[in-house]
C-alpha cells in the first residue's frame, strides 16, 4: 500500500533514484502445494513505479516517473483489474521527483504523496477533483484509522532521529503530534480494533510498537507519547512496510523478508516463498481483498520463482503476489552519505544486513571487538592528518556534488553525529583514485604507520579500496590484500563480513580507520598515499586473484567515500614498551623520561625524540652538530618522525646564559622557524627512518663571534 524511502549511511540512497526499471512483472504465488509465476504486465521501459494500492474493484494505482534522477513529471497510474492490469491510464500528473512515496485508496479517493516535496494530494478514482491537502516535510507514510481519520509518519526535523507520528487534518493540513521517536522514519498501520502500529527503521529503533486507541486519545489532549516509555510489541530487525489484512494480521516487509505479525501476541511467522534477503527489499505491499501484492527489487534481472509452500498456520496467506522490478544493469546505486540527498525522509533498512551471515573468516573483527586493530579517530598515536591531495580522478557513477576532494583533508569524523559526518567525504566513483599528501613524510615505526578512514555507518555495509604508497609521488606500491567474500553482495540488503577482508581500506565503520604498516612493503617512509576504488562487482581481484565483492551496483556517490588519512606515531609509553622489559618499565630509574640507562648523556626523553636506542651508548654528536660559517650558523640533527609525545625546541645563545628559541617541531610534525621572517630557515628531508633537519640562522645580531645551540625536549 505504501512505498518508502530508505537511506543510510557512511553511507545511503533512496529507492526511486537508483536505477532505470526495464520491466515490472506481476508474479502470482498460489497457496497450493506447488506455486507458479505468471507475468501479468510489463511496465513502461525505463520508468520507476512507487507506491501501490487497490480500490474495492481490485484496480491498481501507483506513482510512476522516468528512472533518471530528477526527471519530471510524475504520474499517478491506474490499471484496471478487468483487463488483467493491461489497461493503463494516467489519471494525474504533477511536477516532482518522488521518493519515499505512498499511495492509499480511501472512500473513493486515491491519496498519494512523497518526501521530496512533502506533498499530500488526492484525486477521485477517475483522476478528477485534484486536491492538495498538506505539505509535511519528509512525509514517510499515511494511513487511515478504522474511523476514517488520517495519520502520518514524518520526520519534520529532516536529517535527524526525530520521526513523529501525528493525526492529519485533511481539510486544514494541520498535524497533531501523538508520538515522538528517536528514529529516522518508519511505516505505520492500523488494525481493525484501532491500534496503531509503528515499525522502527533500524536507524534508531528496530522494533514494532503498538499504541492503543486510549493512548492515542490521551496524547491528543496531553503531551506526545515518548517511544522510550513504551514496551516494544515485537522484536524485529528493521521495518519497511506494513499492511493489515483482516483476520490474518499485519504483514511486514523488512530486511529479513516478509513476515506475518499477529496483532494480539506479536508472534511473527515468516511467509514461505516470499522474497528474502538480497531479493524483495524495499517494496510496498498492498491487499486487493483477496491477494497480497508487493514491489520487490531483483538485481539478477530475472523473475523470482517459488517452489512448494507449506501451510505455516491457520492464518496463512491463500494467495500471494509480488511485483518484480528489474533494474537497468548500467545504473549503479551506491549508498549516499549526503544528508541532502539520502536521508531526506530518514533512514530505514536500506543497508541492514541479511539475517543469515556467513561463518567468520580468519581476519580481524569489526571495530570495538577484541582483536580488532581499527584505529579510532581520537587514537593517541595520531600525529597529523593528510593536508593536501593530487590527482583526484573520479570514476563513473559519482555526481558533481560528491566530487569534493577537500573533504578528505584534515581529521576524520568521530561517529558521534553520523548524519552530518557522513557527508564530509569525497566519493571516488567506480575505480576512481585520489592521492593524499602530508605535512611530513610517513615514517615506518613499530606497528602500524597510518590509517585510512571511510564513512560506513555500520559494521556490515562496507565499501573497499586498494591502498598504495609512494616515496616520490610517482612510483607506487600496493599493499597486499585479501577478500574471502564468496558471492556478489547486493546493494540492497547485502552485507560483508569484516573477518573475510584484509589489507583493504574501508574495513571499518565511520570513526574508525583501517591501519597499514610500511614494513609490509619494505619501505622506511612514504610521502604519498593513493586510494583506488574497488567497484565491488568481482571484476577487481585481491592479491591471490580472488574476486573482491562489496555492495553493488551503486550510483550518485558511487565508489569509496574517503573521509581522512591519519598518520600514526609512537607515544612515549609505546616507545618504552619497545625498548624495556616489564620489570624495567616498572623502574623509573631505568625507563623514566629523565633516566639515562646507557650513560651516553642523553636521557630517555631525548632518546625518544631522536629515535635512538636507550640501551646503546651513542654520543650526542651522532645526532646533532653545529656549523659556523661567515655570517651564519647551522644546527643539524637527526630526529624521530613518529615521537607523538615530544616537542623538540632549538634554542640559540651567544653567552650560554640567555637563550632564544628559533625553531620547534611538535609530535613528528614539521620543524617551524621562529623570529624575523627570513632570519631563520629550515630544511628537512627523510633519512632512512628518521628526519634530517637543518636550521640555519644569521650571526649578525650584536656582532657576536660565537653562537651556541641546544636541543630541548618537552611534552605536549
Amino acid at each position: 500500500m505504501r512505498d518508502r524511502q530508505f537511506a543510510a549511511q557512511r553511507h545511503r540512497r533512496w529507492t526511486s533514484l537508483y536505477g532505470v526499471v526495464i520491466a515490472i512483472t506481476l508474479v502470482l504465488v498460489l497457496g497450493r502445494p506447488v506455486c507458479g509465476a505468471t507475468t501479468v504486465f510489463t511496465n513502461t521501459a525505463g520508468f520507476l513505479m512507487e507506491g501501490v494500492d487497490f480500490d474495492a474493484a481490485g484496480n491498481l494505482y501507483y506513482l510512476e516517473r522516468d528512472g533518471a534522477a530528477g526527471t519530471v513529471p510524475t504520474r499517478l497510474i491506474k490499471r484496471t483489474a478487468s483487463s488483467g492490469f493491461a489497461d493503463r491510464s494516467e489519471i494525474f500528473e504533477y511536477v516532482g521527483s518522488p521518493f519515499g512515496a505512498f499511495v492509499t485508496v480511501q472512500n473513493g479517493r486515491v491519496y498519494f504523496g512523497e518526501s521530496s516535496s512533502g506533498s499530500i494530494r488526492s484525486v477521485m478514482l477517475n483522476g478528477s477533483d485534484p486536491t492538495l491537502h498538506a505539505a509535511v516535510p519528509n512525509i514517510y507514510d499515511l494511513v487511515f484509522s478504522p474511523a476514517g481519520d488520517a495519520f502520518i509518519s514524518a520526520n519534520s526535523e529532516s536529517f535527524s532521529g526525530k520521526n513523529q507520528l501525528g493525526a492529519l487534518n485533511l481539510l486544514t493540513g494541520d498535524v497533531r503530534i501523538i508520538v515522538s521517536t528517536n528514529d529516522f522514519s518508519g511505516p505505520i498501520e492500523f488494525d481493525a480494533d484501532g491500534n496503531l502500529y509503528y515499525g522502527g527503521s533500524g536507524f534508531g529503533e528496530s522494533e514494532v510498537f503498538q499504541f492503543t486507541p486510549s493512548q492515542i486519545a490521551a496524547a491528543a489532549t496531553g503531551s506526545p507519547i515518548i517511544l522510550s516509555s513504551v514496551t516494544p510489541f515485537a522484536s524485529t530487525p528493521g521495518n519497511s512496510h506494513f499492511e493489515f489484512v483482516s483476520a490474518k494480521g499485519i504483514f511486514r516487509h523488512a530486511s529479513g523478508g516478509l513476515t506475518l505479525l499477529d496483532p494480539v501476541i506479536g508472534l511473527q511467522t515468516p511467509v514461505p516463498g516470499a522474497p528474502g534477503p538480497g531479493l524483495g527489499f524495499f517494496g510496498p505491499i498492498a491487499h486487493d481483498g483477496t491477494s497480497l501484492f508487493g514491489v520487490s527489487t531483483d538485481f539478477a534481472n530475472n523473475i523470482s520463482t517459488f517452489s512448494q509452500i507449506p501451510e505455516p498456520s491457520a492464518a496463512f496467506l491463500s494467495l500471494l503476489g509480488f511485483l518484480i522490478m528489474t533494474l537497468h544493469p548500467t545504473r549503479r546505486p551506491r549508498h549516499d552519505h549526503r544528508r541532502a540527498t539520502t536521508i531526506a525522509l530518514g533512514a530505514a533498512t536500506l543497508l541492514q544486513a541479511a539475517t543469515e551471515t556467513a561463518p567468520a573468516g580468519p581476519y580481524p573483527p569489526p571495530a570495538g571487538q577484541a582483536g580488532s586493530p581499527a584505529v579510532a579517530h581520537d587514537d593517541p598515536r595520531i600525529l597529523f592528518w593528510a593536508d593536501g591531495f593530487v590527482n583526484y580522478q573520479p570514476g563513473p557513477n559519482v555526481i558533481l556534488e560528491f566530487m569534493t576532494p577537500g573533504e578528505a583533508i584534515g581529521a576524520a569524523g568521530t561517529g558521534s553525529d553520523p548524519e552530518q559526518e557522513i557527508l564530509e567525504v569525497v566519493s571516488l566513483g567506480d575505480g576512481g583514485t585520489i592521492t593524499m599528501t602530508f605535512p611530513n613524510p610517513i615514517v615506518d615505526g613499530p606497528g602500524d604507520d597510518f590509517a585510512v578512514f571511510e564513512n560506513a555507518f555500520n559494521d556490515m555495509f562496507l565499501e573497499f579500496a586498494y591502498v598504495e604508497v609512494s616515496s616520490n609521488g610517482v612510483d607506487f606500491l600496493r599493499f597486499p590484500n585479501a577478500s574471502l567474500t564468496p558471492n556478489p553482495v547486493p546493494f540492497l540488503g547485502g552485507s560483508v563480513d569484516t573477518t573475510d577482508v584484509d589489507g583493504l581500506a574501508g574495513k571499518y565503520r565511520l570513526g574508525f580507520g583501517t591501519p597499514f604498516d610500511l614494513q609490509e612493503l619494505g619501505l622506511a617512509s612514504a610521502s604519498h598515499v593513493r586510494i583506488v576504488d574497488i567497484p565491488g562487482d568481482g571484476s577487481s581481484l585481491d592479491s591471490e586473484n580472488r574476486p573482491i565483492y562489496d555492495p553493488d551496483p551503486t550510483d550518485f556517490s558511487g565508489g569509496f567515500d574517503l573521509d581522512a588519512v591519519g598518520v600514526l606515531g609512537l607515544t612515549f609509553g609505546g616507545w618504552q614498551s619497545t625498548h624495556f622489559s616489564p620489570g624495567e618499565r616498572s623502574n623509573p630509574a631505568v625507563s623514566g623520561s629523565k633516566a639515562d640507562p646507557d650513560h651516553d648523556g642523553l636521557p630517555n626523553d631525548i632518546e625518544y625524540a631522536l629515535d635512538s636506542d636507550p640501551k646503546h651508548f651513542t654520543p650526542p654528536s651522532h645526532f646533532a652538530t653545529v656549523n659556523l660559517t661567515a655570517g651564519s650558523f647551522s644546527f643539524s640533527m637527526l630526529r624521530s618522525g613518529i615521537a607523538k609525545d615530544a616537542i623538540i625546541h632549538i634554542d640559540v645563545s651567544s653567552n650560554l646564559t640567555f637563550w632564544e628559541e628559533i625553531a620547534r617541531a611538535t609530535g613528528g610534525g614539521p620543524m617551524t622557524a621562529f623570529g624575523n621572517p627570513g632570519a631563520i630557515s629550515v630544511e628537512e628531508s627523510i633519512s632512512g627512518s628518521r628526519l634530517s633537519t637543518t636550521v640555519t640562522g644569521s650571526m649578525t645580531l650584536d656582532d657576536v663571534t660565537s653562537r651556541f645551540a641546544r636541543l630541548r625536549v618537552s611534552s605536549p
